[in-house]
Order: C-alpha cells, then structure tokens, then sequence
C-alpha cells in the first residue's frame, strides 16, 4: 500500500522528470547549436548550455514541480549551489565520456545528464524547495 507521503513524493517526482525533461531538451537544442553551428568546444557548450537551462528549470522547479512555499531569495540561493555543484559533475563526466565515447558528444551529454538528475532531485525535495 503506498502512503500519501510517498504518493506525494512520486507525484512531485513525476513533475520532476517533466520540467527536467524540458530544461534537458532545451540544454541538448543549445548543445547542438553550439558545437554543430557555431563550432564551439563541446565541453565548454555542454557546461553553458547546463547553465542555461538551469535558468528554465528553476523557474519551473519553483512553482509548478515543488510550488515552493519558500522566498525566492532563499530558493535561488540554494538552487545556484545546486546548480554550481550540477554544472562541476555534468562538466566532469562529459569531459571524460567525450573522451572515453571518442567525441560523440550527444551520447556522453546522455549519460552525464543521467548521472546527474538524482543529485538534482535529492537536493531540490529536500533543500531547496522544502519550507521544514
């Protein structure tokens, strides 16, 4: 039986993955045009589009996945932590996926974003954008 807890953290974690999948198609649109049409170095464009589009994802995050009951001020204070410690482990693993996967840049930003997205979980619920 689930609880109304745990329903409700399933719910919140469903509207997660919805705003995180529109900041992740937004970051891969970016890192496309940004390595493919302006000839950037990939893990530069991997790290500014992350950047990005943590700025969609905050907005987000804030009213519609954890209609935050916290200031702005705190949130968004929090959330640049996050994002900063995000953007040093997408950063790290896409360097190094790049390398390990011989350039194909699309399939290490895969993986390196899927490494990432349960640090980003764990701290938005529980930090970020928790009022306890």
């Amino acid at each position: 039986m689930i609880s109304v807890t745990s329903d409700s953290r399933l719910a919140t974690f469903s509207r997660f993955l919805l705003t995180g999948g529109l900041a992740t198609a937004i970051q891969f649109l970016l890192l496309w045009l940004f390595v493919d049409m302006a000839k950037w170095n990939p893990t530069f464009s991997s790290g500014l589009s992350f950047a990005l589009s943590a700025c969609v994802n905050y907005a987000l995050s804030y009213y519609f996945t954890f209609a935050a009951k916290v200031s702005h001020r705190t949130a968004t204070l929090k959330f640049v932590v996050m994002v900063c410690i995000g953007l040093l482990l997408n950063t790290s693993f896409f360097h190094l996926f790049n390398y390990l996967l011989s350039g194909q840049y699309l399939l290490a930003q895969m993986v390196s974003t899927l490494l990432v997205i349960l640090w980003n979980f764990n701290i938005s619920s529980k930090w970020i954008f928790n009022k306890t």
